[in-house]
């Protein structure tokens, strides 16, 4: 314990510290605390965790306090973890944000009332039975090498899979692809600053309409107690809301 201590004392005095300095004093911290200078290395330049022990550290070194995440609408550093690895944004750097590209994709339906947009009004994770309010269109991350159409593409298998049909014909209106960048705090992870570059285009699914579905349904993502989810879906009409472009919720 008094061991641990001192290296976190030692972590506080190096914020102080010019660049330069820092650097010749990270491998003396190695050598005292016995952790591999790898560690230390993405602690104070960033990359990709070695651990989740380690992103801990990226983020106690940049002063964000991660008491809140795992509570309410937040997710825990385990899934930030698991976030990074998985390709869904990018690696960290030195600086207290992260990075991540998303395709938010408006699943379009028109009948003789008009035209409709589908909207996320909720989300329930299977783990814990916690619930977060979306009010926001799909959207999903885009993986690396993904072109922003094969995100869509993919969103939509995964988001609405579970009530489509198999082969479910998906139309992607490529010609309206948007694309541009936001950078604000994201919900999801409290203090952690997020830069968006983001996507936005129109997509119709054969047999996904509102006179199938009815104007409100739920669907299953990943139907497993670990990661499952339950997405709740309304059709509302298009023209009810400003979608030009659909502005970047936060609980991302």
């Amino acid at each position: 314990a008094g061991e641990a201590r001192s290296v976190q004392n030692e972590f506080m005095r190096l914020q102080s510290d010019s660049a330069k300095q820092r650097s010749s004093n990270l491998q003396s911290l190695a050598d005292f605390a016995g952790v591999h200078f790898s560690v230390l290395d993405f602690v104070e330049k960033g990359g990709m965790p070695p651990s989740v022990e380690s992103l801990y550290a990226w983020l106690e070194f940049r002063n964000i306090d991660t008491r809140r995440w795992g509570a309410g609408e937040a997710k825990t550093v385990q899934e930030l973890f698991h976030e990074l690895w998985a390709g869904e944004c990018e690696p960290l750097t030195d600086q207290p944000h992260r990075v991540i590209s998303v395709v938010k994709v408006r699943v379009l339906d028109t009948d003789a009332q008009g035209t409709w947009q589908l909207y996320e009004t909720k989300q329930k994770f299977c783990r814990d039975g916690r619930t977060r309010p979306r009010n926001r269109p799909l959207a999903e991350k885009v993986r690396p090498g993904e072109e922003p159409v094969a995100t869509a593409r993919r969103g939509v298998l995964e988001e609405l899979g579970s009530v489509l049909g198999a082969a479910p014909k998906i139309l992607v209106d490529e010609r309206n692809l948007e694309q541009w960048d936001e950078t604000r705090m994201s919900e999801s992870f409290p203090g952690l600053e997020t830069v968006y570059k983001l996507f936005q285009v129109d997509v119709r699914v054969e047999g996904l309409t509102r006179a199938s579905t009815g104007t409100s349904f739920d669907s299953v993502e990943t139907p497993d107690e670990a990661y499952g989810k339950v997405h709740t879906w309304t059709w509302t009409p298009l023209d009810d809301v400003d979608w030009n472009p659909v502005s970047m919720s936060p609980a991302t």
